[in-house]
């Protein structure tokens, strides 16, 4: 899922197969191409550790404004309290 404002792109939500993201990175490829007169779009989203398609380049990297929390619901779940950063994937639309 993308979301335009002006010349910017925000990839809010993907899912693909492939650990590198090749599809996903070929989407973005096809839709910048529909119109290659215009500017290309600054395209920003969250990416995991690992995860970047060989059509993209990093152009600049900062950290989020989110903080996410973990609080275990019993003792069982505890255990997910010890995951680190890169452990764990939040895209945008889970924030609430």
């Amino acid at each position: 899922m993308i979301s335009a404002h002006g010349n910017e792109w925000t990839l809010e939500e993907a899912g693909d197969r492939d650990p590198a993201g090749a599809r996903i990175g070929a989407i973005l490829q096809a839709l910048i191409a529909r119109e290659p007169s215009q500017t290309r779009p600054s395209i920003k989203t969250w990416l995991p550790d690992g995860f970047l398609p060989p059509q993209v380049t990093v152009t600049g990297e900062k950290p989020s404004f989110e903080l996410m929390m973990v609080r275990a619901l019993s003792d069982r779940a505890r255990a997910a309290a010890t995951l680190g950063a890169t452990d764990v994937l939040y895209w945008r639309a889970d924030l609430f």
